[in-house]
């Protein structure tokens, strides 16, 4: 999108920052290959990091392990401080990613960020709970769905935007 609105910028922000409360490292996975790849312009910015080859595999591998270690059953209830607080930093840093991109606030976006992870965290817990319980389908399977959906929702939301 070449002139989104701000608007859609920081709404965007927000959504993305919903992706990282569903799976905190995902977000910066994906804003950092799209970076790599030059989909985001970020070359005035500290934040263009993101995009360094180095950087976008690193977030990519830990987003990979993240996807597999959720459907473990002695991780931590993400609604848990040591759970929330690494996904509400990770929907801070991609909301900031993403208005830098379009030459907006980023702390604006880090806010808008923080506040999409922070409600993305909690929805998602409670959805996934209810239709494990509701369907009587194993957590995991849910997990798998879930993350389909995180991803597809990350990766529509930076496109929209880009």
């Amino acid at each position: 999108m070449k002139n989104p609105t701000d608007v859609q910028v920081f709404t965007a922000a927000s959504a993305i920052g919903l992706v990282a409360g569903m799976r905190a490292f995902l977000g910066p996975s994906i804003l950092g290959q799209i970076a790599r790849r030059g989909g985001l312009e970020l070359s005035h910015s500290p934040l263009g990091r993101i995009g360094h080859p180095t950087t976008a595999a690193i977030t990519t591998l830990v987003s990979v392990g993240e996807l597999i270690g959720d459907k473990l059953p002695k991780v931590p209830k993400r609604t848990k401080a040591v759970a929330l607080i690494p996904r509400i930093l990770s929907g801070a840093l991609c909301g900031a990613v993403l208005c830098a991109s379009k030459k907006r606030s980023a702390v604006m976006g880090a806010c808008a960020g923080a506040l999409g992870a922070a409600g993305g965290t909690f929805a998602a817990y409670h959805l996934r709970k209810l239709v494990t319980e509701s369907l009587e389908l194993p957590n995991p399977a849910v997990g798998v769905l879930e993350d389909g959906i995180a991803v597809g929702l990350g990766v529509l939301i930076t496109k929209s935007i880009t």
